[in-house]
């Protein structure tokens, strides 16, 4: 439990903490979409690593876990943008 709400909160650091100590990100082929989802949408690429190791594809509940991950980092950086305006 502690793990979502920390991921909710602060998904660049528990992005983070899971590319530095945990062998997870084993599900990106190279290291530069992480390092890329940690900058722009850290929701999405923890979405993708979870739907991996659980169901070793994105289907179902998983692709649907992606579209809100996607839509959220996506408005999470569109309300960041305006409020540097």
């Amino acid at each position: 439990m502690f793990l979502v709400i920390l991921s909710v909160l602060l998904r660049r650091l528990t992005f983070l903490y899971i590319w530095l100590l945990t062998d997870w990100t084993k599900v990106f082929e190279t290291w530069y979409w992480p390092f890329l989802g940690w900058f722009f949408m850290p929701l999405t690429c923890l979405a993708y690593i979870a739907g991996i190791l659980k169901n070793g594809q994105i289907t179902g509940f998983w692709a649907f876990l992606m579209a809100f991950a996607i839509v959220g980092d996506i408005v999470k950086n569109i309300v960041e943008i305006n409020l540097l305006e």
